[in-house]
């Protein structure tokens, strides 16, 4: 096995925890979907990303639709993102202390369902105009849609790589540099506490308490920045490293956050693919009465959470089997297909 084969298993098995024995999903080799179309086209690198190899993949997100005679509807909306084509060899170009993890340029199941829940009819109009900080943004998938209906969007992450190539995105989607910034964030490393930095309306995360480690860095974060009378979003797939983020926020008195937690199983991602547990979790201020934004944007979430947990099952290939997955483009990758997911 690469030596890049084999630090990359040690991290994943440092985040899967003992899954399986936990009765939570595992990261594996996929199985193929089996499409037909030609394989992604490559694409050379910018300056951000020195001399990667990036990969365009068009993901289409299923949302809420605004009601239409039979009380129902769906509609889904394309996402054009650029990511790095083999994350094999991103080990040799991860040299500086800014890019320390290479996780971000995976394409993660959760983002794309609280990128689903953010862009449902219920919850996108409460984002115009809402300052947004996305966390641990890799692909900012999460971000570019916040900002596609209004919101004025930070997306942070420690890779300046992944910022380079959220810009990418934005640009092949239209989101105009105003609606979208970023920022290199560590969790880590905040900085000191007498900094009073900038705060914000929403604070959203996806799958960033995938180490134990995180829990309290991604606590602290949120306390840092969400603005009184702010919401905080986190989703997470169930990890075992992030069952104690609920207690840990309630039992420490200096994070002044209150917390609650939705939890579903089995949850669609795409035909076929399920994650096996998804747990969202809303933050706000103690002591401070909410934004009547967030009042509004809370009762949305809350509302498009119920349509993803009713979500249909779309059979696939004529078969009733489905596959637990994480990882968005790993098993089209092994297949050769850019289709859509």
């Amino acid at each position: 096995m690469a030596a890049s084969e084999v630090r990359r298993s040690m991290l994943l098995a440092a985040i899967t925890d003992n899954a399986a024995s936990r009765g939570r999903y595992i990261e594996a080799d996929f199985e193929a979907v089996g499409c037909d179309a030609p394989p992604p086209s490559v694409r050379p690198a910018s300056a951000e990303v020195l001399e990667l190899e990036l990969a365009e993949t068009v993901i289409t997100l299923q949302m809420t639709a605004p009601p239409g005679a039979d009380g129902q509807g769906l509609g889904s909306s394309r996402w054009r993102l650029m990511h790095v084509a083999d994350t094999s060899r991103l080990h040799l170009f991860t040299k500086n202390e800014s890019t320390k993890c290479e996780l971000w340029a995976t394409l993660w199941s959760s983002s794309r369902v609280l990128a689903e829940i953010l862009g449902g009819c219920a919850a996108r109009d409460h984002l115009a105009g809402a300052l947004t900080l996305e966390i641990g943004a890799g692909s900012g998938l999460c971000g570019l849609v916040a900002a596609s209906h209004g919101a004025f969007v930070t997306a942070s992450d420690s890779s300046e790589q992944a910022l380079g190539l959220i810009h990418q995105s934005a640009q092949l989607n239209g989101i105009a540099s105003s609606h979208l910034a970023t920022r290199r964030l560590d969790w880590h490393s905040l900085g000191s506490a007498a900094t009073s930095p900038e705060s914000f309306d929403v604070v959203i995360g996806s799958d960033v308490l995938f180490l134990r480690m995180n829990v309290k860095a991604v606590a602290e974060t949120v306390d840092r920045y969400l603005a009184p009378g702010g919401l905080g979003v986190i989703m997470d797939p169930g990890r075992p490293s992030a069952e104690e983020f609920q207690s840990s926020i309630v039992d420490d008195e200096a994070l002044g956050l209150d917390v609650e937690a939705l939890e579903l199983g089995d949850v669609v991602v795409s035909p076929g693919r399920l994650l096996k547990r998804a747990v969202l979790y809303l933050l706000k201020r103690k002591g401070s009465p909410p934004t009547a934004r967030s009042v509004s944007l809370r009762r949305g979430i809350i509302e498009s959470w119920g349509f993803v947990a009713n979500r249909t099952r779309a059979v696939d290939r004529g078969t009733e089997m489905f596959v637990y997955t994480e990882d968005l483009v790993g098993e089209r990758r092994a297949a050769g297909s850019s289709a859509p997911i």
